[in-house]
């Protein structure tokens, strides 16, 4: 089921111990066997999953069931990335 807020209304998700604000609208999860990442913290939201991990394989899938600020997009795409890029090997050359 997805709840459109009214123009300045908000909620709260929590990620990683951190309350970040959501608008526009929500969407709840009922029944949701992914790996939760994030819930709503307020109204009868509460404790509901806001943001979900689904693997299959090799591979993940996100589904973000509200609309978040720029705040906890930068956290939330810069914690993936940091799990797709290598960690290569970092050599200290001498010069001669």
């Amino acid at each position: 089921m997805t709840d459109v807020l009214y123009p300045g209304q908000s909620n709260l998700i929590n990620f990683e111990g951190k309350e970040y604000s959501m608008h526009d609208y929500c969407e709840t999860l009922i029944n949701c066997k992914s790996k939760v990442l994030a819930i709503y913290t307020t109204d009868f939201y509460q404790n509901i999953p806001a943001v979900v991990e689904h693997t299959y394989g090799e591979s993940k899938g996100y589904y973000l069931a509200c609309r978040t600020g720029y705040d906890f997009l930068e956290k939330f795409y810069g914690k993936i990335a940091s799990n797709l890029i290598p960690k290569l090997p970092i050599a200290k050359f001498s010069q001669i």
